[in-house]
Parts: C-alpha cells; structure tokens; sequence
C-alpha cells in the first residue's frame, strides 16, 4: 500500500506531533524504492532540479524531490520545467544509495532536500547533513519493527 505522504507531512508537523510522527513520515520515505528528481541539464549528464524560496531556509538552495511521478509531474508543470513536447525528464535514484549521492551536493553549497514543493502537496524537508543521522536513527528504530 502506497503512503500518503501529505497526510504523514501534516500528522508529524501538527500541534502536539513528536518523534513518532517523523518517524513515520521519514521512515515511509526510506522504504520508497526510489527518490525522484526533475532531470537538468545534459540528457547524457543530467543533475536534479535546484531552487531556493526566500522564505524557506533563509533562501538556501535546495534540490527537490518528490515521493511519486504525480507530484513530480505537477511541480515541473507549475514551474515550467516541462521539454517542448510536454514531457518531464525525471532522475529516479535507488533508496539504498541516496543519501551518499545527496551529500555530494553539499560541497557545492546546496543545503538541503525538499520533497513535494508542488503547490497542492504538503512539503517538507532535511538538511542534507542531516540525512545519514535521519537514516541510521530509522533503521535502528523504525525501520526494523
């Protein structure tokens, strides 16, 4: 059964929410088979899609993600980041070596990771220094009920 992340998103940032809450939601994202990206650039060399919002992180840099092609799809349309033809070029980056590819951003600046920015879904998101702690705290934890 698929997660509805915008319903975990709002359980775990809602009044009164704690570390259950967040576990859930990032535990649901680390049993997804992939993460999903907007693809940039060169077909042969593509890099996900990087953007900052004044007033989320003070304007940091952030590479977005998203938990399904729908959100993905929906994002890239907002914010025209569609080919000519229509279509959606998207980086689909296996769960089990994510975090590694994610933190060699870091040395580039970039700040963090950003999941479902699209204007329906509700976002959220994690320092990429951050990451490898979240993981290794799920998978100690709630990974392995």
């Amino acid at each position: 059964m698929k997660a509805d992340f915008d319903n975990l998103c709002k359980r775990a940032f809602s009044q009164g929410a704690g570390i259950p809450e967040l576990n859930e939601l990032w535990g649901n994202v680390f049993l997804l088979q992939n993460w999903l990206f907007i693809a940039r650039g060169p077909v042969n060399q593509p890099q996900p899609y990087i953007a900052s919002r004044a007033d989320v992180c003070n304007g940091q840099d952030m590479i977005r993600a998203f938990t399904d092609d729908q959100k993905l799809t929906a994002f890239a349309h907002e914010n025209k980041l569609v080919e000519a033809d229509g279509s959606v070029r998207s980086l689909a980056i296996p769960v089990q070596s994510v975090v590694s590819w994610l933190e060699g951003f870091g040395q580039y600046g970039i700040y963090g990771v950003w999941f479902n920015s699209d204007t329906k879904s509700q976002g959220f998101y994690s320092p990429l220094v951050q990451l490898r702690p979240v993981k290794d705290h799920l998978d100690k934890t709630w990974l392995n009920k």
